[in-house]
């Protein structure tokens, strides 16, 4: 049986010439054809080589045809002769090699031995040309349109985190504002009581002051998150020796360390280079990850701060000898209002995340090791200066 929707995929400009359409395996194969050239031979042709029914001076245009076919020269018309057609006025045919619905499909349009083929071929040869084109600039548009598509999911996600951590931080900087906001109004009608000792009254003032310094620090971190979101944090550039930043740092924290019962080490390094950094804005960070550690770390524990020369660049680092970080954790320890168990409770969680923006708008980087139930160690590097 021969499928007879096969004359039909004849194309539209040789409609008006008797054909002949076989369907051909990669081999030369005949899988099927449309009954026209078993009419002009007398013979089956299906399950058999094409080859087998050209004249032998046909042979060797044939097997180029064979071996060439490709995308590029679909539709390209090359002239063979039958072997045995009854009309020695008919036995050549233009052979017409294409695609379609993904088969090989050999056209044999008959023709008098005036006619022209040229106008046939361009005529053939621009519209495969037009019908490439547009096959490859379908494939760039899927492409184009698969790749915005994605872009387009993973925007939706991150949109989606963004609300997430957005509402969650809003929570957290509620709380943590309430509270204090509650304190303040306490400690003001208690303050304003006659009666109040003196004792008592420079308590609550004191209390007073560390509460409104709490919230002056959490706006400021909310200040500088938003800096840094829009490119703008403010970095002043000086000369300064990370040794004396150490020392500066540890002098600060030592009563502190010594009420919680902490041994605080303070290693200022030799060889260490100067480095052209902000002063205020690396002790901001120091003094973070150091108050940090001092939180986490239980009583009888030990903070290290050290500055050192590491691969040519001032290399700063907060060492404790706390819980540590669970590796989970730690791709995340340095993103905007992450909140894990490092925190041991509800914070805006914006402290890491600023001080690695400072420390990028210095050109250096930080980082963290830790191994849970050993402790962690916060590091920076600053690169140096010439300047000694």
């Amino acid at each position: 049986m021969t499928d007879p929707r096969i004359g039909a995929r004849l194309p539209e400009c040789l409609r008006g010439f008797p054909a002949a359409a076989l369907e051909l395996s990669d081999d030369g194969q005949v899988l099927d054809s449309n009954g026209r050239l078993e009419m002009l031979l007398r013979r089956e042709v299906v399950n058999r080589p094409f080859a087998d029914f050209l004249d032998p001076t046909s042979q060797a245009k044939w097997q180029r045809l064979l071996a060439d076919r490709s995308e590029e020269t679909s539709g390209a018309i090359w002239e063979l002769v039958l072997e045995g057609h009854e009309s020695l006025e008919l036995r050549s045919f233009a052979a017409i090699w294409g695609k379609e619905s993904g088969e090989d499909i050999l056209w044999l349009v008959e023709y008098a031995r005036d006619l022209r083929l040229e106008p046939l071929y361009e005529e053939l040869s621009a519209a495969n040309s037009e019908l490439i084109q547009v096959q490859r600039d379908l494939a760039k548009e899927r492409a184009r349109l698969s790749h915005a598509l994605e872009a387009e999911q993973a925007a939706r996600s991150e949109a989606e985190r963004a609300v997430r951590i957005r509402d969650g931080v809003l929570a957290v900087v509620a709380h943590d504002l309430r509270n204090p906001i509650g304190r303040i109004a306490t400690t003001v009608s208690l303050l304003l009581e006659e009666s109040l000792a003196a004792p008592d009254r420079a308590k609550l003032l004191a209390m007073l002051r560390r509460t409104t310094a709490g919230m002056s620090r959490l706006v400021q971190d909310l200040v500088d998150v938003a800096s840094l979101e829009a490119g703008r944090l403010a970095i002043d550039r000086e000369p300064l020796d990370p040794r004396q930043l150490v020392i500066d740092v540890c002098d600060a924290f030592r009563a502190s360390a010594a009420e919680r019962g902490l041994r605080l080490v303070c290693d200022s390094g030799t060889g260490v280079p100067i480095v052209a950094a902000d002063r205020g804005r690396i002790v901001q960070v120091l003094n973070n990850l150091l108050d940090n550690a001092m939180r986490l770390t239980p009583a009888g524990g030990e903070l290290v701060v050290r500055a050192e020369l590491v691969e040519g660049s001032a290399r700063l680092t907060v060492s404790d000898t706390g819980p540590g970080i669970e590796p989970e954790e730690l791709p995340h320890l340095f993103d905007r209002f992450w909140q894990g168990q490092r925190s041991r409770r509800g914070s805006a969680g914006l402290g890491l995340a600023i001080a690695k923006g400072i420390i990028e708008a210095h050109g250096g980087r930080i980082g963290v090791e830790s191994t849970p139930g050993h402790g962690s160690t916060f590091y920076i590097f600053l690169p140096g200066t010439d300047n000694r």
